[in-house]
């Protein structure tokens, strides 16, 4: 989000921002808990996609499992990806109605 020329991540829009508006800082405070998720996703499918392949040599088919495991939590990550811009955006609207109305 970017307010008179500064960037805000949602955590921050929330705190920094939206004192005042609570819907606004409900769909914030949603997407920075569904970023932080995304995080831990990632690392736990990068760590998936590495024991795949480390498992490879000894057992193809538990490779192949790992792997597709780590490639199925990068899927979600993505998926997820456009579910937080939607509350980003959410949030902008509503940032916007209450700078309206007050």
């Amino acid at each position: 989000m970017e307010f008179q020329g500064w960037k805000f991540r949602p955590g921050q829009a929330s705190k920094n921002l939206c004192a005042n508006c609570e819907a606004a800082k409900q769909h914030f405070l949603k997407a920075k808990k569904m970023r932080s998720w995304n995080i831990v996703l990632s690392q736990i499918g990068f760590a998936e996609i590495i024991i795949g392949l480390l498992a490879v040599d000894d057992d193809i088919s538990k490779g192949i499992i790992n792997a597709s495991i780590g490639g199925g939590s990068f899927l979600v990550v993505e998926e997820r990806k456009g579910r937080i811009q939607i509350e980003i955006n959410e949030g902008v609207k509503d940032f916007n109605r209450c700078q309206l109305l007050n």
